[in-house]
């Protein structure tokens, strides 16, 4: 089990759309829940966390726009 959490949390969901403090939990490469952090970590306490303070979790999409030079 990972968490992803601490950060803004973006979804395409009318019901959730921004989260801040949120957090994605992942098991075996599939998202499992999106939430706020306390509440994520609380259910998973042996998980491992990637703290993403400050970032912008995305779940289920990839950003495909970059630039080779950067």
């Amino acid at each position: 089990m990972l968490l992803v959490g601490n950060g803004t949390v973006l979804t395409l969901g009318k019901a959730m759309g921004r989260l801040e403090n949120g957090c994605v939990a992942i098991d075996g490469g599939i998202i499992t829940a999106v939430g706020d952090t306390r509440s994520l970590k609380a259910a998973h306490p042996g998980a491992e966390f990637i703290d993403a303070r400050g970032k912008v979790i995305m779940p289920g999409f990839i950003n495909t726009h970059h630039h080779i030079y950067s």
